[in-house]
């Protein structure tokens, strides 16, 4: 009874092997995709403040031209407009980044949100008793 165990173990390795090499095919593929995805999204988030950085120096360069012809009004709601959409693609910005960065809540068995113990409070609790 022991060879059987000993010879289905060892049919087991051989197959493990071409197991192995296939997970490893798989984690190779999946890096590669993944250092892909996070090289281009670096590169559009670089593009965007490129882009952002060009289209605010125009704007600089705009109101500094009708100041300059006497249309400060004008530059100043120009100004103010440009200052207000910055602030609120600051504000999108810090929005998304606080929600994307946020964990899953867990459910416990009950199908409630469930709540990670404080082992630290637990502890002084017991050391107060």
């Amino acid at each position: 009874m022991r060879e059987n165990r000993h010879n289905s173990y060892s049919d087991r390795d051989h197959d493990s092997s071409s197991m192995h090499d296939l997970i490893k095919k798989e984690q190779d593929y999946r890096h590669k995709w993944q250092d892909k995805f996070i090289k281009s999204n670096i590169f559009t988030f670089r593009l965007g403040q490129v882009f952002g950085l060009v289209y605010n120096l125009a704007v600089l360069y705009v109101v500094y031209t009708l100041i300059q012809d006497g249309e400060k009004t004008l530059a100043l709601k120009i100004f103010t407009a440009n200052l207000a959409l910055i602030a609120f693609a600051v504000l999108v910005t810090g929005v998304e980044r606080k929600i994307l960065n946020r964990k899953p809540t867990r459910k416990g068995r009950d199908g409630k949100n469930f709540k990670p113990r404080n082992i630290r409070n637990e502890r002084s609790r017991d050391d107060r008793r």
